[in-house]
């Protein structure tokens, strides 16, 4: 086939899929508009759609042929003139960003466990000649099931032997390794650093320099992964792995009764969806649970006042679940639904918390007049 045909059917291809899976929403920066939710048309099914350079084309298409775990699949790439897409599988979860961001921080055992999974992603992508450059926590997925995921080769690069330094400055501030920086190469060793400041900040909530985990064999290897020089670090995801299975953690995640367990590991936190509860704090869970508990009280009782007629306690009940149960857990993220809601869960944290605001403010003002409405208009209970 001559270059003009193949560059024909290539063209063919890409409007083929680019029709076939219908974009839903925008994720990820809303700026950007690069990466989007899809519908396949065929079968129904959910993906996302990412948007490439050119560049970045190469590596996932040497991406396209892994079958890991620890990597979200990808199904087709296509190419038109200047422009890339791909059609990757949908994972829900959530970033270990969005885990850090609630206040919560990560037991010792379930980091290590997740440093391993890390380090598999890390050993598969690497013998593939590709090193990522910005392993952070808001490129590596949770899954529901528990499975870390490595996310967007956005800036990963082919790894080019008797290369001087990295031609371009790129990485997540704190997480990029030294070398980024324009003093040497990258290479899987810099994948490692950030690894090694991923699985700091879970442990810890700081930075390395901020507060540097030391304890037992997990800070033994993080104090190794995060060396200002490559050749003190571990020098391949393979050795790490080596590190860390003498640590005696097997993370093969399974369902038994309902509960995500892994061998040989603790059993993971169950972070709390209670707002009040979700940090830890105990000032906090003992501010928390008086406010449940008179609230509780409060509403049984004004619904009780107002039980005269079925309709009035029906609107009651409306009215105490709008301005003292929902004003705190919608404005407050419960179950993470911001994250899970399309078009909200682009907002940046910013915007979530404005909307938190609003809500706040609309669910109180809604309840208080509802309530009003029943005990004055219908009940005559107070008077004008």
């Amino acid at each position: 086939m001559d270059g003009g045909n193949m560059r024909n059917s290539s063209e063919a291809s890409y409007d083929y899929l680019e029709e076939r899976f219908q974009e839903l929403t925008a994720l990820g920066s809303p700026e950007k508009k690069a990466t989007f939710l899809v519908r396949d048309e065929l079968t129904g099914k959910i993906f996302v759609k990412k948007y490439l350079s050119l560049e970045n084309a190469d590596i996932y298409e040497r991406l396209k042929e892994a079958r890991h775990r620890n990597l979200v699949r990808i199904y087709y790439m296509a190419r038109k003139e200047r422009m890339a897409f791909v059609i990757m599988e949908y994972v829900g979860g959530l970033t270990v960003e969005q885990f850090l961001q609630d206040g919560a921080l990560f037991l010792e055992g379930e980091t290590a466990g997740y440093l391993r999974q890390l380090f598999e992603g890390l050993e598969e992508i690497h013998k593939r000649g590709i090193v990522h450059r910005d392993i952070s926590p808001k490129n590596l997925l949770i899954s529901t099931d528990g499975v870390l995921k490595i996310l967007d080769f956005d800036i990963g690069r082919l790894y080019k032997k008797g290369r001087g330094c990295d031609t371009e400055i790129l990485g997540t501030a704190g997480y990029a390794a030294p070398e980024q920086f324009g003093f040497a190469q990258s290479d899987k060793r810099s994948d490692i650093f950030a690894a090694g400041v991923v699985a700091n900040k879970m442990v810890t909530g700081a930075m390395p320099q901020e507060r540097l985990y030391v304890k037992g064999k997990l800070g033994e290897m993080i104090c190794t992964c995060t060396q200002i020089d490559p050749e003190k670090r571990y020098q391949s995801a393979g050795e790490a792995l080596l590190e860390i299975s003498s640590y005696g953690i097997s993370m093969d995640a399974k369902k038994e009764g309902g509960d995500l367990f892994f061998r040989g590991a603790e059993k993971p936190r169950e972070q709390s969806v209670w707002p009040g509860f979700r940090s830890g704090k105990k000032w906090k869970k003992a501010v928390a649970l008086t406010y449940y508990i008179f609230m509780a009280v409060y509403s049984a009782a004004n619904v009780a006042e107002c039980a005269k007629t079925p309709l009035a306690a029906g609107l009651e009940t409306a009215a105490v679940i709008l301005y003292i149960w929902l004003s705190v857990f919608l404005p407050f993220n419960f179950l993470h639904w911001m994250e899970k809601t399309p078009g909200i869960r682009n907002l940046g944290k910013g915007g979530k918390k404005a909307l938190g605001v609003f809500l706040w403010i609309f669910l109180i003002g809604a309840g208080a007049e509802l309530e009003k409405y029943v005990q004055i208009e219908m009940l005559h209970l107070v008077k004008t």
